[in-house]
C-alpha cells in the first residue's frame, strides 16, 4: 500500500519508516537510496488510521496514535508491535516520546492528554482541562513538562510528574480572565469593530482551534499554531505572550 509519511531516527540507527492508512511499517533504506519493506513488517497492528508517529530519542522505538483510538509502541529496527496504550476514546491525534524513553504522551479527539510509562505501559497521569478534541502534544527536553493544543483554542502547560495543570494561555473568545482597557469614564475602550481592548501584557490566545505546539530547545518557550493563521511565542515561566507571526489571507 502507498506509504504516507518517511521519518527519520535522531540516532541514524533505523533508516525510515512510513505510516499509511492501515498501519505502521518499518522501512530498508538500501545504499542506493531505495526504500525496501522490512520482511519482518506486521502489516499493520491498528485497526484504522495511524494519524501520528514519533521516535524515540534513542531510535529504538516508534510510537503510533490511531484513529482507534490506541497508542501502540513498537520496535524500530524489526517493526514488531511491542504494546498497545489503552484508555483514550477517540483518535488520537499526537503523540511525543521524552528525550530520556521513560514517558509517553498522547492527545485524543476526547479531550484528553494522556502520560504513560513507556517500558510497562501503565497509564500515569489523564490530563483533563481542554473542553475540545486535543491535536498536539509535546514534552519538553528535560521531560518536566508537557504543552497541549485543543480544538477550545487553548494552549496548556501541565507538571509530567504530578499531573497538574501549570498555565492555560489564551480564552479571550472562551475560558479565561484578562484585564481590558478602560477610558477616562471608567469605560471600557473598544477597537474600530466595537470589541475591548485588551491590555498589552494579556496572553491573547488563539481565536481558532490549535492544530500544533512544541517547546524550544531551552524549554523556556512554547510555539503553537492555529486555524486562525498565526503562530504565537509564549514565555513558559511566566504565561506571558511574546512574538506572534500572522500568516495571509
Amino acid at each position: 500500500s502507498e506509504l504516507g509519511r518517511v521519518y527519520h531516527s535522531l540516532s541514524g540507527q533505523v533508516r525510515t519508516f512510513g505510516h499509511n492508512c492501515t498501519g505502521i511499517c518499518v522501512c530498508i533504506r538500501t545504499q542506493g537510496g531505495d526504500l525496501n519493506v522490512n520482511p519482518a513488517c506486521p502489516g499493520g497492528g491498528h485497526s484504522d488510521g495511524v494519524i501520528s508517529v514519533g521516535f524515540s530519542s534513542d531510535g529504538k522505538r516508534i510510537v503510533s496514535g490511531s484513529r482507534d483510538s490506541l497508542v501502540k509502541i513498537w520496535d524500530a529496527a524489526t517493526g514488531a508491535e511491542i504494546r498497545t496504550l489503552r484508555g483514550h476514546s477517540g483518535w488520537v491525534h499526537s503523540v511525543a516520546i521524552s528525550s530520556d524513553g521513560t514517558r509517553i504522551v498522547s492527545g485524543s479527539d476526547d479531550g484528553l492528554v494522556m502520560i504513560w510509562n513507556a517500558e510497562t505501559g501503565a497509564e500515569v497521569h489523564t490530563l483533563t482541562g481542554h473542553t475540545g478534541p486535543v491535536y498536539s502534544v509535546a514534552i519538553s527536553r528535560d521531560g518536566e513538562r508537557v504543552v497541549s493544543g485543543s480544538a477550545d483554542e487553548l494552549v496548556k502547560i501541565w507538571d509530567v510528574t504530578t499531573g497538574a495543570e501549570i498555565l492555560s494561555l489564551g480564552g479571550h473568545t472562551g475560558e479565561g480572565l484578562c484585564l481590558c482597557t478602560v477610558d477616562e469614564d471608567g469605560d471600557l475602550e473598544e477597537d474600530e469593530d466595537g470589541k475591548p481592548i485588551f491590555h498589552p501584557e494579556c496572553p491573547a490566545g488563539h481565536s481558532r482551534f490549535v492544530r500544533q505546539v512544541a517547546f524550544s530547545g531551552d524549554g523556556a518557550q512554547v510555539i503553537s499554531a492555529g486555524d486562525d493563521q498565526t503562530v504565537r511565542f509564549w514565555e513558559v515561566a511566566t504565561g506571558r505572550r511574546g512574538r506572534q507571526l500572522e500568516g495571509s489571507e
